[in-house]
């Protein structure tokens, strides 16, 4: 549960980020593109399974203000998504590694 919601806040973030980066419309359009984009690489069957269960819950939790363009586009996201977790997920640590920063907050003077 705790993975999904982490899942769905960074699902939501990115979608929210890609929405902010549409480009303006300008005077002159640019040409198309001559070639179409590749599939995305097929997931595992984990994988696969995690990324449609995110898609799964925020269709439940939205269902009724999302258009099948927006069901469309949210099942492009999470598969996106869900290969970049992988991709993290698959990064070797062990467990005497420390971050690099520590967090130290500031004092206030007084």
């Amino acid at each position: 549960m705790k993975t999904t919601t982490i899942a769905l806040a960074l699902l939501i973030s990115v979608s929210f980020a890609l929405a902010a980066d549409k480009p303006k419309a300008t005077s002159s359009p640019s040409p198309p593109l001559s070639h179409s984009p590749s599939p995305p690489p097929p997931l595992p069957a984990a994988s696969q399974a995690e990324a449609d269960a995110r898609v799964q819950t925020i269709v439940a939790r939205y269902g009724p203000r999302l258009s099948a363009t927006d069901r469309a586009d949210l099942a492009r996201l999470s598969h996106d998504a869900q290969l970049q977790l992988d991709r993290l997920r698959a990064y070797p640590l062990d467990p005497t590694d420390e971050p690099a920063h520590t967090f130290r907050a500031p004092r206030r003077r007084r």
